[in-house]
Order: C-alpha cells, then structure tokens, then sequence
C-alpha cells in the first residue's frame, strides 16, 4: 500500500470514528445530505473525467451509472452519444443514516466529423480516363460520392460523359455517435481531348488480285476518313491494289464536341509487280 493510501484510509477511519463519537452524543442516528455539483457538458470521444460530491457527515460518497457511460470508482468513460443516469448515494452506517440518492443525467452530444478531400484536379481532357474522388470521413465512415454535370459517379469513380463542367459532392450523414459532416464541393472542368491516329504497316506490296486488310485506328474510338492517290483505293475495311507504283494513303479524323481533330497520318506503300513463276 503506497504512503499516500495509507494516509487516505487513515484519514477516513478518523472520520468515521469522529462522526460515529457525535452521532451517539445526538442519540440514534443522525441525517446526512449529499452535495453533488452540476455534470459537465460533454461529447462522444471526450476524455475520462472525474465525478465530485461530498456528503454533510463528510463520509466517502459512492456513485453508480446506467447508459451511455460507465463508471470505475468515481471514473467516468463515455461510451456513445445519449446519456447516462448518475446516481451519488451513501448507504449510511450504524451512525448515520443513508443519505438521500441525488440523481443528475449526463447529456452526451455526438462529435463532430468532416470530409478529407484529396488532391483532385480542376481540369482534364476528355478521354483521360476514369477519376477516383478518393475522400475519406475523420470518423471512419463511408463517404457518399455524386457526381453532377457532364459525369456520373460510381462508388468513388467518377465517369465522364463529355466536355463540360462536372460538380463533385462528398456528404456524410453522420451516424448514431457522430453528427453529419459539412458537404464539401470539387469542380472538374473537362475540355476537349487530344487524339492520334495509328496505320497498319504494309511494308512493299505485289500487284495481285486480293484486297489488303486495312484497319486504320484512332485513339478516340472515333472514324477515320482514308483517301489515296496512286495505284490503290480504300473500301472501308481494305485496300485494293489497282497498278504498281508509289500508293498515297492520307488519314484524317476532323474531331467532334469532345476531341480536337487527330493530326493527319500519312504512308506510302510501293506496289510492285509480282516476280514471275515461269
């Protein structure tokens, strides 16, 4: 037992003895009455805190609690947002008689959270893919992403539809221990993509009767447009070889509301007569 202990129980011992001495000098047992002072306002995932009362016959008082808090000696932790019955009595002894329970309600409000945005951009182009609006709450709740404008949201992943503005919006309602966070608001202006256009390469080529698969490509996805000049014509999906010589092929894509038009992309394709067989 530390110095300090045994002094306390010391110290109490005398007192009781001291009260007990005046009570039987009263005859029978006498009052006592319980000084409790106002609670403190508190909020969830506030720190422990020590409760304080003192009773007129100056014996220890004792404390009990049902709720959203619990107690350890005169110890309170809280456990969630509501409340808490607290409750200070003393049973009395064979000298003084119980004191009067005093009873006080411990309010406990909900904390307050709020949304952690990350670094997202003001501007893309379009075509640049699928953006993660990765915000995140203090409290460890999920946060609600939508997506308004030019773009959609899916979970976190934010989608877009076209050149536009696009308003980002992160809410978290909040939950039985927290309070709702502030809304917070990211706008995305998207403006229109870069593009390029990509050619088969068909290397030297035979004058022969079958047509030449030719699937030009453009990073958008969208048609491109093939004109030529020479010994060859573009069907759509070929090219169909017509004589022998140099064979021009130019490869256009002009753009639309989305994208800026592709530069052009040209290649030469030398067509030259079949060796014989014979």
């Amino acid at each position: 037992m530390s110095l300090a202990s045994y002094v306390q129980k010391t110290y109490e011992a005398d007192r009781e003895r001291e009260i007990a001495s005046g009570a039987t000098n009263q005859g029978g047992r006498a009052p006592q009455e319980l000084s409790f002072p106002p609670l403190p306002s508190v909020t969830y995932l506030d720190p422990a805190f020590r409760l304080e009362a003192r009773a007129s016959s100056g014996l220890r008082v004792y404390f009990t609690a049902s709720g959203d808090c619990s107690l350890s000696g005169s110890t309170v932790r809280i456990l969630s947002a509501g409340s808490c019955v607290v409750t200070a009595q003393h049973p009395g002894n064979e000298r003084y008689a119980p004191a009067p329970d005093v009873v006080q309600v411990l309010r406990i409000r909900k904390a307050d959270q709020w949304i952690i945005v990350p670094d997202l951009p003001f501007e893309l182009p379009f075509g640049s893919g699928t953006l993660v609006a990765g915000m995140r709450a203090s409290s460890g709740l999920d946060v609600v992403v939508r997506a308004d404008g030019c773009c959609t949201a899916d979970g976190a992943s934010i989608r877009f539809a076209g050149v536009g503005t696009c308003l980002i919006t992160g809410h978290q309602p909040g939950s039985a221990n927290y309070a709702a966070a502030p809304i917070v608001e990211h706008v995305v202006t998207v403006v229109k993509g870069e593009q390029t256009i990509q050619l088969p390469d068909l290397g030297e080529r035979s004058h022969g009767p079958d047509d030449v698969p030719f699937v030009p490509v453009a990073s958008s996805g969208l048609s491109v447009y093939i004109s030529t000049t020479g010994p060859c014509v573009f069907t759509g999906e070929a090219l169909r070889v017509t004589g022998t010589g140099a064979c021009a092929i130019t490869a256009e894509q002009p753009g639309n509301e989305n994208y800026h038009p592709a530069p052009k992309a040209f290649v030469t394709v030398n067509v030259a007569r079949p060796e014989s067989t014979w």
